[in-house]
């Protein structure tokens, strides 16, 4: 069913063909899933897993995933967000569903990095280059896609931080 309200009635096919009083259905659009990262601590070698994504990246020495605060960072970026340090360095989100579009607040990309979205089949849905003109300047993403299901971040000499991830069913 479309998001609407739908009225129905059931008619007998029996005796008189009494109809039924009306049952009302109604359909919400989808309920966007958030993860800020503020009921979250600690650092990861390699991946860390969370009840809407596991994020993964590649091995170094002295990389990690981590939750991290800095009041440095200006707004919408506040209390804890998500860090991943290093220099160059892939990440790839996978997330728990696929979604049509995701949003999400990131900084300190003061080297080239790109975000690269995935469906669930690997089909390439695009791509988006993640540049902050300073370190602690915050820069938001909204990407849409049929049925996104992975992000790979890959970064040049930096680290990235993300927060405030929306996603969208």
């Amino acid at each position: 069913l479309s998001v609407a309200t739908h009225s129905f009635t059931a008619t007998a096919l029996y005796g008189s063909g009494q109809v039924s009083g009306s049952r009302v259905v109604v359909v919400s659009p989808p309920i966007p899933l958030r993860e800020d990262f503020e009921n979250r601590s600690g650092t990861y070698p390699r991946r860390m897993d969370l009840p809407t994504m596991t994020i993964e990246r590649n091995r170094g020495s002295g990389l990690y995933i981590g939750i991290w605060t800095n009041s440095s960072y200006e707004p919408p970026l506040a209390g804890k967000f998500l860090l991943i340090n290093g220099g160059d360095s892939t990440s790839t989100f996978t997330f728990k569903d696929n979604y049509s579009s995701i949003s999400f607040d990131y900084a300190h990309t003061l080297y080239p990095a790109k975000a690269k979205f995935y469906d669930s089949t690997d089909g390439l849905l695009g791509e988006i280059a993640l540049l902050t003109e300073s370190e602690f300047q915050a820069k938001s993403v909204h990407f849409q896609g049929n049925g996104i299901r992975k992000m790979i971040v890959t970064t040049t000499n930096s680290a990235v931080l993300f927060d405030n991830f929306i996603l969208t069913p």
